[in-house]
């Protein structure tokens, strides 16, 4: 933090792992808008992930795939995932051990519901205004997915992001694990469909 005596600004760095933490400061009096530098910081790629788990945890051939394929590149969720592993054995349900009660709150919703089926489908929802947009600000409130700037320093985010979409945000998931519970939830109540392994809108 820095402030000078001739402007009476500060620079304020602020770090957080929730896409909704600035909303919980907008709550208390921030305008998100003045946030001028926003850095995207993304999962540890697959490959480093993977050679995290074999040579660093001693992982088997079949178990790091499995849970490379379930947790991204989370450190701290492969964590909780091998303990609870551990601590359930067969029981152990891969899309069951973390909670994420926002997907209900956006299910319900037809504005945040249809961002939902876009990241399912796409990878990604646009944003066309990031005050108006309700459905988005809903999914970011609730930390299931990140409104991100066309401006942002977004390193890992693939670069087709961008040119899909002429609008300046974009929604996505907040992290890998949590895109695979949206798909999950919205199989299960018919919003989405798969066919060959590939997810799809209903046809009307």
């Amino acid at each position: 933090t820095k402030i000078t005596k001739q402007s009476k600004l500060a620079s304020v760095i602020l770090i957080s792992s929730e896409h909704g933490y600035p909303y919980k400061l907008a709550l208390a009096g921030l305008n998100v808008l003045d946030i001028e530098n926003v850095i995207i910081a993304p999962e540890v790629p697959p490959r480093f992930m993977y050679k995290l788990f074999v040579e660093k945890w001693q992982l088997g051939e079949r178990l790091a795939p499995l849970l490379l394929s379930v947790c991204g590149g989370s450190i701290n969720l492969a964590m909780n995932a091998l303990r609870n592993f551990r601590m359930n054995g067969q029981q152990f349900y891969p899309l069951g051990f973390v909670d994420v009660p926002g997907i209900g709150t956006c299910l319900v919703k037809d504005i945040a519901r249809e961002h939902l089926i876009n990241i399912a489908v796409d990878g990604f929802s646009p944003v066309m205004d990031f005050e108006s947009d309700e459905g988005a600000q809903i999914a970011s409130e609730k930390n299931v997915a990140g409104i991100v700037p066309r401006k942002a320093n977004k390193p890992g985010l693939w670069e087709e992001v961008f040119k899909e979409t002429e609008e300046e945000f974009v929604l996505i998931a907040s992290t890998h694990h949590i895109r695979l519970m949206i798909c999950k939830a919205l199989l299960y109540k018919g919003f989405i469909t798969s066919e060959n392994g590939k997810l799809k809108r209903p046809i009307e």
